[in-house]
């Protein structure tokens, strides 16, 4: 096992890392995420060509079950 350990911490990101998930905007609709969410781990959102958020597969199941926020009445 320590040689596996050693041998492990010697390799390179390029060696152990996945492919990029695909990427989508934030103006993306959620049955579009879905569906890409079921052949891959996690989706990247894109704005202005950087990454600003990651969306998984909880993420999505954890928007269906909470209370979605009321706007506030306007006076």
């Amino acid at each position: 096992k320590e040689k596996n350990l050693e041998e492990f911490t010697q390799k390179k990101v390029h060696e152990i890392m996945d492919e990029s998930p695909p990427q989508i905007t934030e103006q993306t609709k959620a049955n579009a995420v879905s569906a890409l969410l079921e052949n891959n781990p996690a989706v990247l959102v894109i704005k202005k060509g950087k990454i600003d958020g990651i969306i998984s597969r909880s993420d999505l199941l954890n928007s269906l079950i909470k209370p979605q926020k009321k706007a506030p009445y306007a006076i």
